[in-house]
């Protein structure tokens, strides 16, 4: 019984052979890895630097690989917006404020003018001081309807306020129109991917990792194949299969930071003998 318990054994192993040290048709050991990753990360809008990095080691306690993940904002979503007109001109008969991601559209319409030279637009910053950002001529004296319109390209805050400064040709002015709008956005959070390693990585099409022509830092996406050389010059390759955000990736317009979660799955092989070639 004890003959046969052993005869069993040596043929599964000699069918599937060794997951963890697998070997080429020349009998060269290759460690490899499957992999998936949970990270979290704080996200921080004033930052230029949103990186996150992992590290991969097969053959030493010194990373094979280094990969990092640049977290960015990339679209901003306006849900919904408010004014509010504080002052109008009697002049002016309607006045409105479209805003988009990346800037505001204004619009009046004026009944009559009286020498009216034209309108500086103010806007106000966040230290609450009002600064002229555009002149928009007028029409002078005219009893006529008249349409104005001007675009304003920068992203909106939580709330921002606009001013008209209506200037006569005499040098005299009043304050024609104040609004205050209310803005209700979202801007999504995405990731791109670089890697690298000690001897350098390149995407490649063939089987075989080439010996120069290597970059230091090198963007991927995912199900790329990239090869690599470790610190110890050995042969690699690795394709990283999928990422994904477990948790909401937008940030409010009036947040300073968010936490994100994400998990990366990958395969990675080496091998150990300094080949080129994979099998």
């Amino acid at each position: 019984m004890k003959s046969i318990t052993c005869v069993i054994f040596y043929l599964i192993v000699s069918l599937t052979g060794c997951s963890e040290n697998p070997s080429n048709s020349n009998g060269d050991s290759i460690l490899s890895q499957s992999k998936t990753v949970t990270n979290d990360f704080v996200f921080l809008r004033d930052s230029i630097f949103n990186t996150d990095t992992l590290t991969i080691s097969l053959e030493t306690t010194s990373p094979d690989i280094y990969m990092f993940i640049n977290f960015y904002l990339a679209q901003r979503f306006i849900n919904s917006t408010s004014t509010t007109i504080l002052q109008l001109d009697s002049a002016i008969s309607s006045a409105s404020f479209i805003v988009r991601p990346d800037y505001t559209e204004i619009s009046w319409i004026t009944v009559y003018e009286v020498n009216n030279m034209g309108w500086e637009i103010q806007r106000k910053d966040s230290n609450g001081i009002y600064t002229a950002i555009a002149f928009v001529n007028g029409s002078g004296t005219s009893n006529q309807t008249h349409i104005y319109s001007f675009k304003h390209y920068l992203e909106p805050l939580k709330m921002f306020f606009y001013r008209f400064k209506q200037i006569h040709f005499d040098g005299s002015f009043e304050y024609a129109l104040e609004a205050r709008i209310e803005v209700e956005a979202t801007d999504s959070i995405k990731a791109e991917f670089f890697i690298t390693a000690d001897n350098g990585v390149i995407k490649y099409s063939g089987e075989i990792a080439p010996d120069s022509g290597y970059t230091y830092n090198l963007p991927f996406k995912i199900n790329d194949l990239i090869y690599f050389r470790n610190s110890l010059s050995h042969y690699g390759k690795i394709r990283i299969q999928n990422f994904n955000f477990l948790n909401d990736h937008y940030l409010n317009i009036d947040e300073s930071s968010k936490n994100i979660s994400y998990n990366l799955s990958y395969e990675v092989f080496l091998q150990t003998n300094g080949s080129r070639t994979f099998f």
